[in-house]
């Protein structure tokens, strides 16, 4: 056997060990038919919340808006049925750059979703104190309540 082999890290290597491990954070503003039941809605959640966990992101929020009128009229995916109204859902999301294609995919393959939209909010979050600044889900119902 030959001499012990020793690694060197620097500065650098340790620097982009801790690159690796930030995300960003994203909210998506997705528009469901007006017309889906609960459990319609149920299910793309679910769906949601299955893309994120498998591409190791994190569901920060989910908030149902209700039925509100769009601002202008929108074709279904047959393109038989126009809507003006839908129901509005309010997603944050924290997670790599390679969660958001993704999770845009899978709107585009849901017949309930009428419409998406998804922004950048921050870069470079670090999940371990980002998510404990969020509230548990049973909390952010009660702050939805008592408004």
């Amino acid at each position: 056997m030959g001499p012990p082999v020793t690694l060197r890290i620097g500065p650098q290597d340790i620097w982009s060990v801790q690159l690796a491990t930030l995300l960003r954070e994203y909210e998506t503003i997705i528009v469901i038919r007006p017309d889906a039941t609960e459990e319609i809605s149920t299910s793309v959640k679910e769906r949601v919340e299955g893309v994120i966990e498998k591409l190791n992101g994190h569901l920060l929020g989910w908030d149902d808006w209700g039925k509100r009128k769009l601002g202008y009229e929108v074709r279904d995916r047959t393109g038989m049925k126009r809507h003006t109204k839908g129901i509005y859902v309010y997603i944050r999301t924290l997670g790599a750059p390679d969660l958001i294609p993704e999770l845009e995919r899978n709107f585009r393959m849901l017949e309930p979703v009428l419409k998406y939209l998804t922004i950048k909010l921050d870069v470079d979050v670090d999940p371990s104190v980002r998510l404990k600044t969020v509230p548990p889900p049973a909390a952010q119902a009660e702050v939805v309540a008592e408004a």
